[in-house]
């Protein structure tokens, strides 16, 4: 490469559009303040899906396991492209692909919030008077003439209907939903390791924990906006219209789509600086020397080389496993967090995502940066990155045993001929003139500190500004109830919060230090490939399968489903106890699983002289004979030139 050609690789610009006003921006500094921001707006869309799964289950009568459906989409657009992109990632202008990563994701923005749109909310629920039609006085107890009992039945009827419409629009707005995640997956792909590779290559060894700290610190900041403006937009009503039901209503559908909206337009503007950036950095601590013009041929053979090297390192193959074990977990229940949230402490939705955006992700962030600002510091070698780990791990298997003590009884609700764990009979025959179905399932407080069925079930005959009147089985002088659940007197709340928050912190102190293992058990031409053929099995063995597992999961839970024909679509009520008991000893057996598998890795590199200085890893030689054997088993390439 001419000086002249490798100059201009150096200079900030567009094309032939170099000016000397943007070359004071070629600097690794610059690039990773453009793109936290960046990963900042990307990793906020990526996350944004999650916190309104309650919302958009409801609007489209999703279960839990086509919730993590549609969350997994994103990883198979994300495992069928990422290995293309790490092998070629040296090859490539990696700032350019990180702005055209991000612009696809401005446009899954734009997508995903299409099946609003389509399927619009038409009809606004309302806390209307006694004096209103059927559907305003819908679950009430008819007690009056056969006409009105006819009315009962029209509402009944409608209300199937409007259960059928919504069928219908189900799987359409799913397709559109999982296309839209599909694009996320193909954006995040360059990002995996390209982002890495460029700042690994340009910055010593003991400034990377840093930077790539600084980085995923303000990445994980992102779920927090995320979660923070999803619980402002689950505060609105869906259809931005005015309506007197409030969030505490089961019928409440927040605004879900305009956080896509919100989100896709940032990322369009958070693209526009990555085209800037020089294809690579002056002064660079890695400067591999060009290539020659390769065939397909060759590329399959340096491709293969590189595999079966990978598939030689204990050390990172043991990583892999940790690493996907983590993923399986953290895929798996993140998207069903907030729900957790809301059943277990009986909080709105919007009122559960501050508390895990404002608390939970900012303290997760904290951790991330101070453990990368740790290993900077201290000039942490892989040896003491690795024994820091190990410590760090172990702590952290403690906080799902606590998090399993800390949740709240099952509420117990009144209905008619029940006298099961879940419901209580009444004590006298309240509703007996009442035409009440279990097909509605609207839980109602009662003023004597009760839960009830549904208003028809406490004997409500009639409603004014919000608040049910006249209810016969209310037992207290005040006969009236409201909608939703009674105030839980569980005291659990804050307690859970506090560990969680520890939690999240000791779990993400050790990331970085994690991260530095990986990065230091492999060889500076297999790095772009290692990441990202460990981000490979991340998406495939760990995004993808984790969220329709757990969705799975989650739905085993169920006690009362939105159908009585059927058992699918939304979940109305579940179990505490079993919800509790599984997303806690998932947690568990994931913390000891890693726990040994870092033991493993001390196992295996407790001798590797390399580990305790932080010099690059030595040239490591393999047999070509073995090589050679698995690669011809694998293509038809002849194999006489491997990469050593």
């Amino acid at each position: 490469m001419s000086r002249k050609k490798e100059k201009e690789e150096g200079l900030c610009g567009i094309g032939l559009c170099k000016p000397k006003c943007l070359q004071p921006c070629a600097n690794i500094k610059v690039f990773a303040v453009f793109y936290g921001f960046n990963i900042l707006v990307t990793v906020s869309i990526g996350v944004y899906f999650s916190s309104q799964i309650t919302s958009i289950e409801k609007q489209f009568n999703f279960s839990s396991e086509e919730s993590g459906i549609i969350s997994s989409t994103k990883d198979i657009g994300f495992v069928f492209t990422v290995l293309l992109f790490s092998f070629f990632a040296r090859r490539s202008h990696i700032p350019i692909l990180l702005g055209i990563s991000t612009v696809l994701f401005g446009i899954s923005g734009i997508i995903a919030s299409i099946p609003y749109f389509l399927f619009p909310v038409e009809e606004i629920p309302q806390a209307l008077n006694s004096t209103n039609t059927v559907f305003g006085n819908e679950g009430l107890c008819s007690t009056e003439s056969d006409i009105e009992q006819n009315y009962t039945l029209k509402a009944t009827s409608a209300l199937t209907d409007l259960s059928q419409e919504t069928k219908m629009s189900n799987k359409p707005a799913m397709l559109i939903l999982c296309l839209g995640m599909a694009l996320q997956g193909i954006g995040n792909a360059p990002r995996s390791s390209l982002a890495s590779t460029y700042i690994d290559d340009t910055l010593e060894k003991t400034k990377v924990g840093l930077f790539v700290g600084f980085i995923t610190g303000i990445g994980i900041i992102g779920p927090a906006i995320a979660f923070i403006l999803g619980a402002q937009f689950s505060a609105m009503y869906v259809n931005l219209k005015k309506t007197n039901i409030t969030p505490h209503d089961s019928r409440w559908i927040g605004a879900w789509w305009l956080g896509f909206l919100v989100f896709g337009a940032a990322s369009f503007v958070a693209a526009l600086p990555m085209f800037y950036f020089p294809k690579k950095m002056k002064n660079r601590r890695v400067d591999l020397k060009p290539e020659k013009h390769k065939d397909k041929g060759e590329y399959i053979k340096e491709f293969l080389a590189l595999f079966w090297k990978l598939m030689k390192r204990p050390v990172y193959l043991l990583q892999c496993f940790k690493s996907i074990v983590v993923i399986f977990v953290m895929a798996g229940t993140f998207p069903f967090t907030a729900k957790y949230v809301e059943t277990q402490y009986q909080l709105p939705s919007w009122k559960s995502n501050i508390f895990i955006g404002a608390f939970g992700i900012l303290i997760a962030a904290f951790g991330t940066i101070a453990g990368g600002v740790m290993t900077y510091k201290y000039k942490m070698t892989p040896m003491a990155c690795l024994r820091f780990t190990i410590v760090i791990n172990l702590i952290s298997c403690i906080f799902p045993v606590t998090g399993y003590m800390l949740g709240c009884k099952q509420p117990v609700i009144l209905k008619p001929g029940e006298t099961s764990g879940l419901f209580a009979t009444l004590s006298n025959n309240c509703t007996r003139s009442c035409t009440c179905t279990d097909d509605m399932f609207q839980p109602v407080c009662g003023a004597d500190g009760a839960n009830y069925y549904s208003p028809c079930h406490a004997g409500c005959t009639s409603m004014f500004n919000g608040t049910y009147n006249d209810c016969s089985c209310v037992q207290s002088l005040i006969k009236t109830a409201s909608p939703s659940y009674c105030p839980t007197d569980c005291t659990n709340l804050w307690p859970a919060i506090i560990v969680g928050l520890i939690a999240a912190f000791f779990q993400c102190l050790s990331l970085m230090p994690s991260y530095i293992l990986i990065l230091r058990s492999i060889k500076e031409v297999e790095k772009p490939f290692a990441l990202g053929f460990q981000n490979f099995l991340l998406s495939l063995l760990g995004f993808i399968p984790g969220p329709i597992v757990f969705g799975k999961v989650v739905d085993s839970a169920c006690l009362k489903w939105r159908s009585t024909t059927e058992k699918g679509g939304m979940c109305m009520l579940y179990d505490l106890h079993d919800f509790r008991l599984k997303f806690s000893l998932a947690r568990f057996i994931a913390s000891v699983i890693i726990f040994l598998s870092f033991l493993g890795v001390y196992y295996f590199a407790r001798h590797l002289k390399d580990w305790q200085t932080n010099e690059d890893i030595p040239e490591i030689h393999f047999d070509a004979e073995e090589e050679k054997v698995f690669i011809e088993k694998n293509s038809n390439v002849d194999m006489n030139d491997t990469v050593s």
